[in-house]
């Protein structure tokens, strides 16, 4: 067994998370999520303080330095080829996004100053807490340094979907019309939640968005009219 595995199974079994192990072991969180990605092997201290924490001999943990050193470069190259595909095709997303937004603005008629209405020509998203209602102001869900979202397994996260629009003097309105999204049917469940007040197009619309399972990397791709944004997502089981 790999040690990323013998280091799950552990802490599994101690059921902490791994910002306890962290703060156990005398480092980061994100470092145990490296040795727990096969990302980076722990230095002498530190598999130490794991084998003395973990109450293991050290040849548990790691039982040939060579072959884990080999894993770890291997999961290192899958890794960094999985964020190249992931930005290619963010990168491919707002470019098609930046054309589409160009080719409205060249080709709409041009309004009388003081009368311009402003026009719909992107759409954004954003994932936050759970909200119950309209009157709700919940916070968003975190994302790492790549502007990924990263959310819990069997929690419920809310989804709202927001126009990006020109200048212009008077309002645009916004129905949340024609919205579609792409994902995976097996690592998402989502569902209408609140549909735009009547009355009140300004409102965007609500989904709410509940994780299957644990994600290392997964994509909603929000659809508006010819307007996209693709958003990133990844996973963790929580700890009881």
């Amino acid at each position: 067994m790999e040690f990323k595995d013998t280091l799950k199974k552990l802490r599994a079994e101690k059921q902490i998370t791994q910002q306890m192990l962290a703060n156990a072991v005398l480092t980061s969180r994100s470092t145990v999520a490296k040795w727990e990605n096969g990302l980076s092997l722990p230095n002498e201290q530190s598999l130490q303080l794991l084998a003395d924490y973990f109450g293991v001999e050290r040849t548990k943990l790691i039982g040939d330095a060579e072959i884990e050193t080999t894993y770890v470069k291997k999961n290192a190259v899958i890794s960094r080829s999985k964020k190249i595909i992931l930005w290619l095709a963010l990168a491919c997303v707002l470019l098609i996004a930046a054309v589409i937004a160009v080719a409205a603005a060249f080709s709409a008629e041009e309004q009388p100053v003081g009368g311009s209405i402003p026009r719909v020509v992107g759409v954004q998203g954003n994932l936050t807490e759970e909200m119950q209602d309209f009157g709700d102001r919940a916070d968003a869900a975190p994302r790492d340094e790549n502007d990924v979202y990263t959310l819990t397994v069997d929690e419920t996260y809310t989804l709202f979907v927001a126009p990006i629009l020109t200048g212009g003097s008077r309002d645009a309105m916004f129905d949340g019309a024609g919205i579609s999204l792409s994902y995976d049917e097996t690592a998402f469940e989502i569902s209408y939640a609140f549909p735009p007040a009547e009355g009140d197009p300004w409102i965007a619309p609500y989904f709410s968005v509940t994780v299957l399972k644990p994600l290392a990397y997964a994509a909603i791709l929000i659809e508006v009219d010819g307007f996209s944004e693709t958003l990133l997502v990844c996973a963790e089981q929580a700890i009881a």
